[in-house]
């Protein structure tokens, strides 16, 4: 499919644009990887990764979601005030602002990411759709922070059919 070879080109891109600010890159990761809307990633507080023994996690949703093992030192250059958190380094957020206690506007981070050809609502829904193609959509609702019926509409994109009936079913009951 040309969308996934699309998305798939794009994280390499974001991977590879070390003169973009990592904040930027962090934020288009988050986006290529988990289908998060942009509205929900620049409302992230920092504390939403959490770095243990075994990796690095952030929460999306209910439950925290892995991050690639490889995108640590991304994450770790973002969180430790290279580029735009060095601005306002002591905010609670993930994406402060340049104004104190607040963070950035979406149409910001809209404007940042033109940089590497991101269409929103396309993309989104190429994520969405190669997520239910190699994972359960019933239980990869809880750490992206959907509901499993939208997972469960992605799913049935696929043409996965039965990767949406629990999902479904769990609903009905």
């Amino acid at each position: 499919m040309a969308a996934t070879r699309e998305r798939l080109d794009a994280i390499r891109v974001v991977l590879e644009a070390a003169h973009v600010i990592p904040s930027t890159r962090v934020a288009a990761i988050i986006f290529l990887l988990y289908g998060t809307p942009i509205g929900r990633i620049v409302a992230l507080q920092a504390d939403a990764i959490t770095s243990a023994v075994d990796g690095m996690t952030i929460e999306l949703g209910n439950q925290p979601a892995p991050v690639p093992e490889s995108l640590i030192p991304l994450f770790n250059e973002h969180l430790n005030g290279v580029g735009s958190r060095s601005m306002n380094k002591d905010s609670s957020w993930l994406f402060p602002s340049t104004k104190p206690g607040q963070h950035i506007s979406a149409n910001t981070l809209w404007n940042r990411l033109k940089i590497f050809g991101i269409q929103p609502q396309p993309t989104r829904n190429t994520t969405l759709f190669n997520l239910t193609k190699e994972l359960d959509a019933s239980t990869l609702g809880a750490p992206l922070g959907y509901s499993a019926k939208v997972m469960a509409n992605h799913s049935a994109r696929t043409g996965n059919a039965m990767a949406s009936y629990p999902a479904t079913k769990r609903q009905q009951l």
